[in-house]
C-alpha cells in the first residue's frame, strides 16, 4: 500500500514575488501591445518588445503555477501545481541518478541549494529556496533512489532543447529584421515623418557652448523662446558635420536661428496635432534633434541628401532595435536557466 511519507513546506515569499512582477511585466506589455496596434502608424519595435515581454512573463507564469507542494510516497513523488492539481508522478524506478548542487551568486555566496533528479528524458530540480523542509525531502527521496549505472550525460540529454530554444531565437530575429526592414524602407507615412525635415525660427534663449558627456561624446543644447519647453539637441554625427568653433564663436544668447527638424518632432513636439507614440512619451518628449543649422548670413550646419541620410539613420535604428531583441531574448534564457 503507497503511503505518503513526507509533505513539503512551502515557503510563499519567492511566490509571491513572482506574482508581483507577472503582474507588473503583463501590464506594461499590455500598454505597449495596445499602443503599438492603435498609434496612428503602427510601431513594429513596440510590437516586438511587447512580444518579448509576454515571452518572459511566460517564464513568471510557470514559476508560479509550478510551485505547489511535493508529496513524497512509499513508490513515487508527486509534483502538484499550485492549485493543488498533480502535474507530476515520478516513480522512483525511473530515476537514474541524483546531484545535489550549490547555487552560488556574483560574490560567490551560496543562494540556495539545487536537488536534481534525473530520468532518462527529463531533469526535476527540487530547491532550498522554495520549501521550508528541503533538508527533509532530499534525504527522504535521496534514500529510496537506486541509482542506474547507465547515465546520459547531461549536455548531451538537453542538447535537443537548446537547440529548439536557438532556432526559436533565429527565426525571430531574422523575421524581425527583415519586417523592421521593410516597413522603414517601404512605408510613406513613416517615410514622410521621420526622412523629411521642415524649419522652424527662433531666438536663442540660453549661452550656446560645448558639453562633455558620457564617454567623452560632446553636444551642444539649443534652447529656443518660443518652444521653451523644448531642448534642441546637435549631437552625434550631426555634431561631427557641424562647423563648431565658428558656431560657439558667432552665435550668441539673443540671435535669431532657422533649424532644420524632421516632420514627426515638428507635428508632435512643436505644433502637436499628432500624438506621440509610447516610447516617445515615456524617454525624448522634450528633446528634438537638429540635421541643419543656419544663422543669417552663414549655415552652420548643412546635410547633403538628408532624405537619404534619414533613411539610413532609421535603418541603423532598426539593427539597434533588432540586436536589442536579441538581448532581451538572452535575458529570457537567462531567466529559464535559473528558475527551477
Amino acid at each position: 500500500m503507497n503511503t505518503i511519507t513526507l509533505k513539503s513546506k512551502i515557503i510563499y515569499t519567492k511566490i509571491i514575488i513572482s506574482i508581483i512582477l507577472f503582474s507588473f511585466i503583463l501590464a506594461i506589455s499590455s500598454y505597449m501591445l495596445i499602443s503599438a496596434f492603435f498609434a496612428e502608424n503602427f510601431n513594429l519595435v513596440l510590437f516586438s518588445i511587447s512580444i518579448l515581454l509576454f515571452i518572459i512573463n511566460i517564464i513568471f507564469f510557470i514559476e508560479i503555477y509550478n510551485s505547489g507542494i511535493i508529496i513524497v510516497y512509499n513508490d513515487y513523488i508527486e509534483f502538484r501545481n499550485i492549485f493543488n492539481k498533480i502535474r507530476i508522478k515520478l516513480f522512483y524506478t525511473d530515476i537514474i541518478k541524483w546531484k545535489e548542487e550549490e547555487i552560488k551568486d556574483r560574490r560567490g555566496t551560496i543562494s540556495f541549494l539545487d536537488l536534481s533528479l534525473y530520468t532518462s528524458s527529463n531533469k526535476f530540480h527540487i530547491v532550498s529556496n522554495r520549501y521550508k523542509n528541503y533538508t527533509e525531502l532530499k534525504n527522504e527521496i535521496t534514500s529510496k533512489i537506486t541509482e542506474n549505472e547507465v547515465f546520459l550525460d547531461e549536455g548531451v540529454l538537453f542538447q535537443q532543447k537548446k537547440i529548439i530554444i536557438s532556432a526559436i531565437i533565429l527565426i525571430y530575429g531574422l523575421v524581425f529584421f527583415l519586417m523592421a526592414r521593410n516597413d522603414l524602407i517601404k512605408s510613406e507615412k513613416y517615410y514622410d515623418l521621420y526622412c523629411k525635415t521642415t524649419e522652424i525660427e527662433g531666438i536663442i534663449a540660453n549661452t550656446v557652448k560645448i558639453t562633455k558627456g558620457h564617454k567623452s561624446n560632446r553636444y551642444i543644447h539649443l534652447k529656443l523662446e518660443e518652444y521653451p519647453d523644448i531642448t534642441f539637441t546637435l549631437a552625434g554625427s550631426e555634431y561631427q558635420k557641424t562647423n563648431k568653433s565658428l558656431f560657439i564663436k558667432n552665435v550668441k544668447k539673443g540671435d535669431s536661428i532657422y533649424l532644420k527638424i524632421t516632420i514627426n518632432d515638428y507635428l508632435k513636439k512643436i505644433v502637436k496635432n499628432k500624438e506621440l507614440d509610447f516610447l516617445e512619451k515615456s524617454i525624448n518628449n522634450k528633446f528634438i534633434n537638429i540635421y541643419g543649422i543656419y544663422v543669417k548670413p552663414k549655415t552652420y550646419l548643412r546635410i547633403d541628401n538628408i532624405e537619404i541620410y534619414l533613411v539610413e539613420q532609421c535603418q541603423k535604428d532598426a539593427l539597434g532595435s533588432i540586436i536589442l531583441g536579441f538581448l532581451i531574448m538572452a535575458l529570457v534564457l537567462g531567466l529559464s536557466n535559473n528558475i527551477r
